[in-house]
């Protein structure tokens, strides 16, 4: 039995290397709903899209720009390769909390 996705987290990121393990462990522990995570990397220069590929290559989907986008059409081009029936839009700095 496949399962399917039913939510799709699209973050764009720019430059934002020192946030995104907080940001992706905090959805990795807070989530419990079957989830895929799109990162839209929009030309960084920090190195993010290695450090995403060595610790992350198996459990997000990764969609290089080769120019910035901005937050809007990484957004949309996040969406376009989304699966889930829900699309969850993040910021490269949201860290999910619960009580």
């Amino acid at each position: 039995m496949t399962t399917s996705v039913q939510l799709s987290i699209i973050i764009v990121n720019y430059n934002g290397l020192k946030y995104l393990s907080s940001c992706i462990g905090s959805i990795v522990k807070h989530i419990k709903t079957n989830y895929e995570i799109i990162i839209v990397d929009n030309a960084s220069t920090d190195n993010s899209v290695q450090f995403l590929k060595e610790n992350y290559q198996n459990d997000i989907i990764i969609i290089e720009s080769k120019i910035n986008l901005g937050y809007s059409k990484g957004n949309n081009l996040g969406a376009s390769h989304a699966k889930g029936n829900t699309i969850l839009l993040l910021n490269n700095d949201t860290i999910l909390l619960t009580d």
